[in-house]
């Protein structure tokens, strides 16, 4: 012991001459973390961290906890009207769709699927746009519209449609599940791909026809379509006019 203690002087006082190390101030240490799913109505962004919700001003500040229960809440969206906020959770082990007041409250549970309910959204009419294999003739998913208050539940009747995003009347989604096509440079039979839907008894369009690349998550803002490509054989955000 008594020849290790030279050594250990030496190793100690090296460290003592050392510059500090700047403090870590306490707001940026409450500012880190992993976010993700945000959505954005009006002033207010609910978004995922640490499995929960969370609800913050559009100009930052200290985030409001909107669940604290140990399954996972994810994709949120808030109502067109900015009441409420509808999201996907495994709360008793499947992932199912539930709607909660953006004030804060507790949840009500919209689907009893069993097969992983995802949200998407929110149609013109206020009901909460989610994916399910419910009613699904493929092994894919498919877009239903539930009822927030009656429940009341139609399937959209789009063969593999994903997700989607409203323009006026018309809906912007990605036909094919989010499988294969996330392989880099993916140009095979299920790529994803943009469609256009006006209702009623008309036939859904390709967005691009003439398009070979995959092109996902559509987002409306200012009469442009927003979406995830990979048209520069990399994935990156582009926007197109409607037509």
């Amino acid at each position: 012991m008594s020849r290790s203690r030279p050594w250990l002087l030496v190793v100690l006082s090296l460290l003592l001459s050392l510059p500090l190390a700047a403090p870590v101030h306490a707001a940026d240490a409450g500012t880190l973390g992993y976010y993700r799913f945000p959505s954005v109505r009006g002033n207010s962004v609910v978004f995922t961290a640490e499995g929960d919700l969370w609800k913050v001003g559009l100009d930052g500040g200290v985030a409001q906890r909107l669940t604290s229960h140990l399954g996972e809440e994810s994709r949120a969206a808030i109502s067109p009207d900015g009441r409420w906020v509808a999201f996907s959770a495994s709360y008793d082990g499947p992932v199912e769709a539930y709607v909660m007041p953006l004030a804060g409250g507790l949840p009500k549970r919209l689907t009893y699927d069993g097969l992983r309910a995802v949200v998407m959204g929110w149609t013109p009419k206020g009901e909460v746009l989610l994916s399910s294999r419910r009613s699904s003739l493929f092994p894919a998913g498919q877009l239903h519209a539930i009822d927030p208050t009656s429940g009341a539940r139609r399937v959209l009747p789009l063969a593999q449609a994903w997700d989607g995003a409203w323009l006026g009347e018309t809906l912007v989604f990605t036909r094919q599940e989010p499988n294969i096509s996330h392989t880099r440079r993916y140009r095979g039979g299920t790529i994803q791909q943009l469609w256009t839907w006006s209702g009623g008894r008309d036939e859904a369009q390709r967005l691009m026809r003439a398009d070979s690349a995959a092109s996902r998550t559509p987002m409306v803002w200012q009469d442009r379509i927003y979406f995830v490509g990979d048209r520069s054989l990399d994935m990156n955000l582009w926007s197109v006019k409607p037509d």
